[in-house]
């Protein structure tokens, strides 16, 4: 098979047809490219230069191909830089999955807004995609998930902040004026849940189990819709935690209160994940950095 050094050799023979001024560009001997073009010329069976005098000649086999010889190192050195482009789009690039839309964004876009040098993507990570994980880019993918919720041994975490469940209610409700509410207490209202998908609804069935209840189900919401499906249902409690109060999510919202869940060991921790013994891009570790100093406030 010829080499890519081989067709360089020929290319520049081709221009140059003198095999001492050739060698010397290439700090080679002329022996290694002598024996370069023959071993070319048995691999085509064709010879591709005329000897004449000290001088080389390209022939009618060698003009043919060296058109090609040209093409393909011209293709050659296009896709290394292509390649060299996308890896330096890879290193300021990372791909955020988040296990709410909402639940990081702010952060996100103030580390965007505080690094324009990165390009920092955004993707809702569902409890059922748990199971596909190892099929994300190592190189530029981090999850912010709750601590429970990701067990692959593949992957390394860090926990970056620990949350009190918080109650979400109207301040029509009789709990409304409550400094906490007690765990005995919640149990014996309705909730609204999130959805089963998501990962808080696996984390707070999980807890419920642990205390030997089975709540009571008013309905289902994400973060999103959850005020305004309490506005409907105000004899409803949401569940959240204290994430949304210290991001102020629900601070404008004039209607509501948000109380903290006593009298249960409850707290949810909040980690950073990403593949082991993965290289990551500088975009990624810039951001799992960030995160680190932050906590996601």
């Amino acid at each position: 098979m010829i080499s890519t050094l081989q067709l360089q050799y020929f290319c520049a023979l081709a221009h140059k047809q003198n095999l001492t001024k050739c060698a010397e560009d290439f700090y080679i001997s002329q022996s290694t490219l002598s024996n370069a073009l023959a071993r070319m010329e048995a691999d085509l069976e064709v010879r591709l230069f005329d000897r004449v005098g000290r001088s080389l000649i390209l022939n009618n086999y060698g003009k043919i191909y060296l058109q090609y010889a040209e093409a393909a190192l011209k293709a050659l050195e296009n896709g290394k830089r292509a390649v060299a482009n996308e890896l330096n789009e890879q290193k300021n690039k990372v791909i955020v999955y988040t296990i709410s839309p909402l639940l990081f964004s702010g952060t996100i876009d103030r580390f965007a807004w505080e690094h324009p040098e990165f390009d920092i993507i955004q993707r809702e990570f569902l409890f059922s995609d748990i199971s596909s994980i190892d099929s994300y880019d190592p190189f530029i993918s981090i999850i912010l998930a709750g601590t429970s919720d990701i067990r692959n041994t593949n992957w390394s975490a860090h926990e970056f902040r620990r949350d009190t469940l918080c109650a979400l209610l109207t301040k029509t409700h009789p709990l409304s004026n409550s400094s906490s509410i007690a765990f005995e207490e919640l149990k014996q209202h309705p909730l609204i849940l999130e959805e089963n998908r998501t990962s808080f609804r696996a984390y707070v069935d999980k807890t419920f189990e642990a205390y030997g209840c089975t709540p009571i189900v008013a309905g289902e919401s994400n973060y999103s819709l959850l005020a305004e499906n309490l506005k409907r249902k105000p004899h409803a409690i949401g569940l959240t935690t204290s994430l949304t109060a210290e991001n102020k999510w629900y601070e404008k919202v004039d209607y509501l209160s948000l109380i903290p869940v006593a009298g249960m060991d409850a707290d949810r921790g909040f980690s950073l994940f990403w593949q082991k013994d993965a290289p990551l891009s500088d975009a990624a570790v810039a951001f799992i950095e960030y995160i680190k100093e932050t906590k996601a406030i």
